[in-house]
This record gives structure tokens, sequence and C-alpha cells, in this order.
């Protein structure tokens, strides 16, 4: 299918041959596939993805791991997406890259709940559009929707694995240093309370202070507390 779509989205010249990826590459990414099943939709939709590179070079990124002696399961499902991030970059812009990726995808995994692109804009203190920008690249992890005011979420909670795994953290270059980040994000929830009318007496206009929480309906919340508020709360 992968092959279909892409040969009837280009020019013939530009077109996958009849039995790509052919049968070999086939077996290897089966047997690279055992037992985690989620390597497999994460690869079809890394190979699939446009915005990353045409499908028979995003297939030769996965396949590199085939040999890697050191390389784990999760490794060869997740580092190809992340490293494509960092390709042809030099030094100074690899560790600008490395640092913006911390501080949007290190908030995306350790959220409690999903937040919006626009809502995380908001709770990180960061311009408009930046979080759909950092993750353009990131569909064949997470599902990103079209509307920037819906949660971005985790295709797999394995990622979140990969990333926070301390056994990993001189090996790969993506870690996420847990503690920091929880600690990173609740600073950055103060922040945003103390903003402005961001947090005040009565603000949800209520005019009955003593009202308990669970007599306020979610339409009245929701109209006075953004989602960026209400996880800060």
């Amino acid at each position: 299918m992968i092959r279909d779509d892409y040969n009837k989205s280009v020019t013939p010249s530009r077109q996958l041959p009849a039995d790509w990826p052919g049968y070999t590459n086939v077996q290897s990414l089966v047997a690279m596939a055992i037992p985690l099943f989620i390597f497999a939709s994460t690869v079809c939709r890394f190979i699939n993805d446009r915005k990353c590179g045409q499908p028979k070079d995003q297939l030769t990124k996965i396949l590199k791991y085939e040999t890697r002696s050191q390389a784990s399961k999760l490794d060869a499902t997740y580092l190809p997406v992340l490293e494509q991030l960092l390709a042809r970059v030099t030094s100074s812009e690899r560790r600008r890259l490395e640092d913006e990726f911390q501080q949007v995808i290190r908030s995306i995994v350790i959220l409690v709940s999903p937040l919006s692109a626009t809502a995380l804009d908001r709770l990180l203190g960061v311009p408009k559009g930046t979080i759909d920008s950092k993750t353009d690249l990131l569909h064949s992890v997470l599902s990103i929707p079209f509307q920037p005011d819906h949660p971005i979420r985790l295709l797999h909670l394995s990622f979140r694995d990969f990333l926070v795994d301390s056994e990993k953290r001189e090996m790969n270059p993506f870690w996420v240093d847990e503690a920091y980040a929880h600690n990173k994000l609740a600073t950055q929830c103060l922040d945003l309370l103390s903003t402005g009318d961001n947090l005040k007496k009565d603000i949800c206009n209520l005019r009955t202070p003593k009202r308990p929480r669970s007599d306020i309906d979610r339409q009245t919340i929701d109209s006075h507390l953004p989602p960026d508020i209400q996880y800060a709360c």
C-alpha cells in the first residue's frame, strides 16, 4: 500500500519498482518486529511520512539498526524517527535542536493528561506555533491532530518508556531526565498562574465563593479557564 500510494503521487521516473521493498527487506523487517508489534506500525508510518523523505530512504534508515548489536528493539523502533531531527546539521545547530527537543517533547511525554499544541505553547511560554513546528517530523510517534486545539497524544506508551529509560542516559542523545522534566513543568505551571489575571478570586464569576467545586458544571469551567490554566491548577 505504501508503494502504491507513493507511486500514484510522483512522476514515473521517481516511482518505486513493482517488487519494492523486496523479499529480503520484508523478512528483515519481520525479524526486527518480533516480539514488538508497535515496531511494525511505527515503521509503516515513518516510511510513509513524506515530510521525512522518500520511502526507500526511510527504509534504509530503519534497516541500519538490523546489524547494530547494542541496539534494542525500542532503539530500532524510535531512534530512526528521532535521528532525522538532527540530520545534516552542524554541531552548534545540533545542540540547539537537542535543547528544543527537550523543551517540547519532555513536556509532552510527562503530561498527566494530554494538551493541545495551542495550550502547550501557552503553558511552556513559547511563541504561538512552536509546538506545531517542533513536532512536524514526529507523526510516526505522536498523534498530532490537524486542529491545533485538539490534544497531542503518544501513539504508544513505549515511546515514553524509551525516552525516560535511565539505562539509556549515556547512549540516547534524546534521553529525558524525568525528575528534572517534572520539576521544570511544575515551575512553568506556577509561572503561568502568576501571570496577569490567570489566577484570581472567583475566577468563574460565580459570586458564590462557598459553592462546592462539584456543583460547577464543566461548561462554566471551560468558558473561564482555558486548558493550559486548568492543567496548571
